[in-house]
């Protein structure tokens, strides 16, 4: 449940980020989620012009951007990798481009760079939930410029700073708020948070509970010196395997940057001595081939030994949501299917 007063904030904070006014919004994702929402309500005061594209389709959206001159863009990590997958790419004049978001999912540095030697310094990010009504933390296009002109890639990893009304800091699980690079569950305070879930509903309401006046968001995350945040995975989807505490995201985030690979989802799987080990399964781009041994050898070159997936299995789609984004908790269900635990 989001008040009036609380859309007027979030609408505020996000015409901030905007920048100046005017441009034209291409409209690929549902309007029903959150970077649909608050970014339509933002744009619309900063008077914005609308193209409504429908069922996402690459060149079909290469087209409307060079044929609108489109300004604005948000697309999920997927549709990004569809894009500079796609061989009509640099057919199209997408030089009008001021601003293309990306979020929603795990993303790796080497295809943010991608992106903008394609499509120019318009990359941005942030961290939303629908629960914060809209993004309260912000990587900017300047941001980005000085991450790849620094050489400093870790950068690219970060979701930003805290926007115009919100902080946003890291909480133990003791309540207490954690010093810079500490490890912990990411907590907002804002004037645009939610007042709560409508009639009480439970859906999601253990994760997003209240500590101290701090809206928890059920994330895993760090904070350092210059406030930038890094979001380390959700808390639920960590996987305990061997002893050791693996976050799905990490691994991911090396996978998708492999070749030909349009998405992942990485899950914990039942073993009969260790628990749960690690399993990748990867969604290959069209026309391309994949052999998971060299997938694994980027993996042992780029991460410790725990986190180094036992197997990898390649399907023709992987599970995705309205947005684009890989239901990775869908993909976890098939291997645990029939069985009394889940962990």
């Amino acid at each position: 449940m989001m008040t009036h007063r609380a859309w007027e904030a979030l609408i505020a904070s996000s015409a901030v980020n905007l920048g100046q006014s005017g441009g034209v919004r291409l409209i690929a994702s549902p309007l029903t989620q959150t970077a649909g929402a608050s970014g339509f309500l933002a744009e619309l005061a900063k008077g914005m012009t609308y193209v409504l594209l429908g069922e996402f389709e690459p060149e079909r959206l290469l087209r409307t951007i060079e044929t609108h001159r489109v300004t604005h863009l948000f697309l999920p990590p997927a549709g990004v990798r569809l894009l500079l997958t796609h061989p009509q790419v640099h057919r199209y004049d997408h030089s009008s481009l001021r601003s293309l978001v990306y979020g929603g999912a795990p993303i790796a540095p080497e295809t943010v760079l991608e992106a903008m030697d394609v499509f120019g310094p318009v990359m941005a990010t942030g961290f939303a939930q629908t629960e914060t009504g809209g993004p309260v933390t912000y990587l900017s296009q300047e941001d980005h410029a000085m991450a790849r002109d620094a050489n400093e890639l870790q950068l690219l990893s970060s979701c930003g700073r805290e926007t115009l009304l919100a902080r946003v800091e890291i909480m133990g699980d003791d309540g207490e708020l954690l010093e810079c690079g500490a490890e912990g569950e990411i907590v907002v305070r804002s004037s645009h948070l939610m007042e709560g879930y409508y009639r009480g509903a439970q859906s999601g309401a253990d994760e997003n509970k209240r500590i101290n006046g701090w809206h928890c968001t059920g994330d895993v995350g760090r904070k350092d010196a210059n406030g930038f945040v890094y979001i380390v995975d959700r808390k639920r989807d960590m996987i305990i395997s061997r002893g050791y505490n693996v976050f799905p995201t990490e691994i991911e985030k090396v996978l998708e940057a492999q070749p030909g690979v349009l998405g992942c989802a990485v899950v914990g799987v039942p073993h009969d001595t260790m628990g749960e080990v690690v399993k990748a399964v990867i969604e290959v781009a069209t026309g391309m081939t994949i052999d998971p041994k060299t997938l694994r050898q980027a993996c042992r070159e780029r991460l410790a030994a725990a986190k180094v997936p036992v197997s990898i299995e390649i399907w023709p789609r992987l599970p995705r949501n309205s947005a684009g984004k890989v239901l990775r908790r869908q993909v976890r269900q098939v291997f645990w299917h029939g069985r009394e635990r889940k962990i």
